[in-house]
């Protein structure tokens, strides 16, 4: 009876094994072809580093990068291992920044879609205004319904050079003339304020006057977004269903409370 060959049965043991080997490496240890950084399990490609350094706040160090990216790794493998993805307030700390990286992304992809036009005679009179000394009469009243009226509680006199007045004012004085009156401006906790444009006297030459229209363009075209972006909001809150729950303050906890 013919002997079997077990060399051959040996050699095919040895192959089985050897591949065994490879594929249980492969799934302890992610392949590092491409990787520049190899923190226990965890790689770090090539690509996914380039990235990462396009959008670093290391820009001249790529050392100080690939440290923060090993430290950062090797607490996440920490965390994981002590469990710390379970725990209810991390998830509700997670759930809280994810909800507010997605309000903050709806806001900034709107703001970059809005499109504005700067007329040249709202440059024209930026530059008019520029350098001079500006009379308002701040007029308050309680509510919007009491602006329709004409029915204020307060006024106050107040004179400030242009420069010195918030963009916001800035952006209304562009739009009316000397006995004018600005667009009403609200909150819930202060009411309206309403300011009226009562004459303009040149300031004393301390600075030179500010005439970059491209740079003029640019303040004004960002108060104009900022107000469509204030009126989508207020849209948003139109045309929802908004309810607040009446409920006691025993029902309500201290911040300061355990």
């Amino acid at each position: 009876m013919k002997q079997p060959d077990y060399r051959h049965i040996i050699l095919f043991i040895i192959f089985g094994v050897t591949i065994l080997i490879g594929v249980v490496r492969f799934i302890r240890y992610p392949s590092s072809h491409n990787a520049v950084i190899i923190v226990n399990k965890k790689t770090v490609s090539l690509e996914e580093f380039n990235d990462r350094f396009k959008n670093t706040s290391y820009p001249n160090d790529k050392n100080d990068l690939i440290h923060s990216m090993v430290l950062k790794e090797l607490l996440v493998q920490e965390a994981l291992n002590h469990g710390i993805q379970n725990r209810k307030d991390f998830i509700k700390g997670v759930k809280e920044h994810f909800e507010q990286a997605l309000a903050q992304a709806m806001v900034d992809q709107k703001y970059r879609a809005i499109e504005v036009n700067v007329e040249d005679e709202k440059i024209d009179r930026y530059i008019e205004l520029d350098n001079k000394i500006l009379h308002l009469t701040v007029l308050n009243y309680k509510d919007l319904e009491a602006v329709k009226q004409g029915l204020h509680d307060s006024e106050e006199k107040m004179s400030l050079p242009f420069d010195k007045l918030s963009q916001d004012v800035k952006f209304e004085l562009l739009n009316i003339v000397k006995g004018q009156c600005s667009s009403p401006s609200c909150s819930q906790s202060d009411g309206c304020s309403v300011f009226r444009l009562d004459s303009i006297q040149p300031a004393p030459l301390t600075k030179k006057n500010l005439t970059d229209r491209d740079a003029i363009r640019r303040i004004i075209a960002e108060q104009k977004k900022e107000r469509l972006m204030a009126e989508w909001l207020e849209k948003l809150k139109s045309q929802a269903f908004i309810s607040l729950q009446n409920h006691s303050k025993n029902d309500v906890q201290n911040k300061t409370e355990p």
